[in-house]
């Protein structure tokens, strides 16, 4: 669990460098972001490697902080969303570094708006996860008509940028809504962790 918190707060921290160098249109920031990707990779390598070790030894289990074997799944499958999450923010620094001028202001609080909930979820996916906190699991995946409607928005902004940073910037918003769903669909398994710790 202390791997994959760290990979998530990771994860997490590259997503809102990411959002600061676009407002800034910072490359160097970008940059960074680009870099940090490998920590998170190796993190996950990891989680991989513990998490294949415990499939073939109860003891391994235990001594990893899970219940039982079938949970191994689950863990594998949210430090994969994590590193996911992670690949979409690196999308995002590149697509900065691609863009020729400052984003306009009314896009650019559009897109935040977007990032800010889904970070949010993000977060909050995770939290649940460590907490076993099943309502606010259930709460970031009934946000996900909420991110859709605020996409919808960003989307709809693009149309009064010049028309070779549209496709960078549509590329972007979607990187940003992906966030959104990997912070629902790793509640969707902390969910169903639940209910298998209930029937065993």
């Amino acid at each position: 669990q202390n791997a994959l918190s760290r990979m998530s707060i990771i994860a997490s921290s590259m997503h809102k460098e990411s959002l600061a160098a676009l407002g800034k249109l910072d490359y160097q920031s970008a940059k960074a972001v680009i870099e940090t990707d490998r920590e998170v990779n190796r993190f996950g390598l990891y989680i991989v490697r513990l998490l294949k070790l415990a499939v073939s030894n109860q003891r391994i289990v235990r001594e990893i902080g899970l219940n039982s074997q079938r949970e191994c799944l689950g863990y594998r499958l949210i430090a994969k969303s994590v590193e996911r999450t992670a690949d979409h923010v690196t999308k995002m620094a590149e697509n900065t570094l691609l863009l020729n001028e400052p984003v306009d202001a009314a896009l650019l609080e559009h897109i935040n708006r977007l990032s800010s909930l889904a970070i949010s979820m993000f977060e909050n996916a995770m939290d649940a996860l460590f907490k076993r906190d099943f309502n606010l699991a259930e709460s970031v995946i009934e946000k996900l008509r909420q991110v859709h409607e605020l996409e919808k928005q960003a989307v709809l902004s693009t149309q009064k940028v010049e028309s070779e940073e549209i496709v960078n910037l549509r590329l972007l918003i979607e990187s940003v809504r992906r966030t959104a769903e990997y912070a629902s669909d790793i509640s969707e398994i902390v969910l169903n962790l639940n209910v298998e710790s209930v029937l065993s």
